[in-house]
């Protein structure tokens, strides 16, 4: 996460580093799904996105940030793995250190990733048993009826 630095289009002045860019990766995800909605005249709001429309949004937002993002996914994705694999006897005890090093933006962006090709085969079924989304930000979910994409036990339940 340290070493994330997003700059400004054809300059070398840096708009955010480290945890700062998923607050912006947010606000681009954000605006892809509200020009997929109509932008400002348009009749549907962002929040009314279903989850086809939002994973096109998605798909649009990570293909212009795939540069700065899919090292960051692909590596908590392979630690997740590891502790599943791995032998320990109280592998939710591991996974909630790791699920503690995430921001509430993270967490959201995690949340529409492994909702996407990107992770619903691999990572989804690991976030939903380790309950990655336990203290997830609700709030900074668009739509809440995507929520339900997840079972329970992602949130903990």
């Amino acid at each position: 996460v340290n070493s994330l630095d997003l700059r400004k289009t054809s300059s070398t002045d840096i708009i955010s580093t480290g945890r700062d860019c998923f607050l912006n990766f947010y606000n681009r995800f954000n605006h892809e799904i509200f020009y997929l909605k109509g932008g400002i005249g348009g009749t549907l709001k962002p929040e009314n996105a279903d989850l086809k429309e939002t994973l096109e949004a998605y798909s649009k937002f990570y293909d212009k940030n795939k540069a700065d993002m899919s090292h960051y996914f692909r590596t908590l994705y392979h630690l997740i793995k590891f502790i599943d694999n791995s032998d320990i006897q109280n592998k939710k005890q591991y996974t909630s250190i790791v699920r503690a090093q995430l921001s509430s933006y993270e967490q959201v962006l995690l949340f529409y990733n492994c909702l996407h090709e990107n992770g619903i085969e691999k990572f989804k079924p690991l976030i939903e048993r380790y309950s990655i989304f336990k203290n997830i930000d609700g709030s900074l979910i668009l739509n809440k009826n995507l929520k339900a994409e997840y079972l329970g036990t992602a949130y903990g339940q």
